[in-house]
């Protein structure tokens, strides 16, 4: 009776293969190394507190339901940054002011006469405080922008730029909350 690998040898012991022994060390490394939690953050506010409240997101731009969309990803962010949002007295707020959103082109990537494919670039540039801040300050600002490619098909060249819109949006509220906590007395 020929017994291959990844048998058990006679007796009925059995032996991890190398295989398993490689997938076992290669999936605790990546564990281990990862920086991946099963809890939230432990974000902090001014004085150690982790309660926030998000006001609405007031939006300047003439394209609606980018306010909105951009509330509910800095309560997400806040949320897996480990900070509680909260409406009580004394809690911090955190106001947001999207102030431009615009498409700008960035040159042209492939085209053959009519059909041609551009690379176009969103930018977003928001105004944020929390207030009661640890001290008198004026409003921060900040840009970010993401680039999309511009199709001859109007729906593609939509699609490109709302999913460019969105990771945008994303970055700056993570960059929003990093900041607040940094700033106003993060460990």
């Amino acid at each position: 009776m020929d017994r291959g690998k990844g048998h058990p040898p006679p007796g009925g012991g059995s032996r991890p293969s190398d295989q398993h022994r490689f997938v076992i060390l290669a999936a605790a490394l990546l564990w281990c190394g990862c920086g991946y939690r099963f809890s939230a953050g432990e974000a902090r506010l001014p004085g150690g507190g982790r309660e926030l409240r998000i006001a609405p997101v007031e939006s300047a731009v003439a394209e609606a339901g980018f306010g909105g969309a951009f509330t509910e990803r800095l309560r997400r962010v806040a949320r897996r940054a480990g900070l509680e949002l909260g409406d009580g007295p004394g809690v911090p707020v955190l106001r947001v002011r999207l102030l431009e959103l615009g498409t700008v082109p960035r040159g042209i990537a492939a085209g053959s006469g009519p059909w041609v494919a551009r690379e176009e670039e969103v930018r977003l540039a928001v105004e944020y405080e929390l207030s009661p801040a640890p001290e008198a300050a004026a409003p921060r600002r900040l840009r970010e922008g993401e680039s999309f490619m511009a199709a001859p098909d109007l729906r593609g060249t939509q699609a490109n730029r709302a999913l460019a819109v969105q990771r945008a949006l994303e970055r700056l509220a993570e960059r929003i909350i990093a900041e607040c906590c940094r700033e106003y007395g993060a460990p």
